[in-house]
């Protein structure tokens, strides 16, 4: 049984890569033309701002072919403030990112070094 590699960076939306990985005059959608080349991203921003909008989960749906896969980071305040001691936070976080179903990959969870 052969395994699927997924190949991928922690984010998507760098404006350096304009000119060589994107082309010049991509401006909106970077997710899309990522997924033209790697396969899985890093959804490290959730570590920082926590659960994204309905909408722009949609954008994310719409944009991602079906092979590709998200890796989500739960959020620091379920991770670092709270310390997985109230999980009500991880749950409704991934109850969000429910339209991307298909495309989900592992789950992060990032610890604090003193947990």
């Amino acid at each position: 049984m052969t395994l699927p590699l997924y190949l991928g960076l922690p984010m998507w939306a760098n404006q350096d890569w304009l000119g060589n990985l994107y082309p010049r005059h991509a401006k909106t959608e970077l997710l899309s033309d990522y997924a033209t080349v790697f396969s899985s991203v890093e959804g490290n921003t959730t570590f920082y701002s926590g659960t994204p909008k309905p909408d722009t989960i949609a954008a994310w749906a719409r944009q991602a072919p079906p092979h590709f896969r998200f890796c989500f980071k739960l959020p620091a305040s379920v991770t670092h403030d709270q310390r997985l001691t109230r999980l009500e936070e991880a749950w409704a976080f991934l109850a969000a990112l429910e339209p991307l179903h298909d495309r989900l990959g592992p789950t992060m969870v990032q610890l604090p070094r003193d947990f």
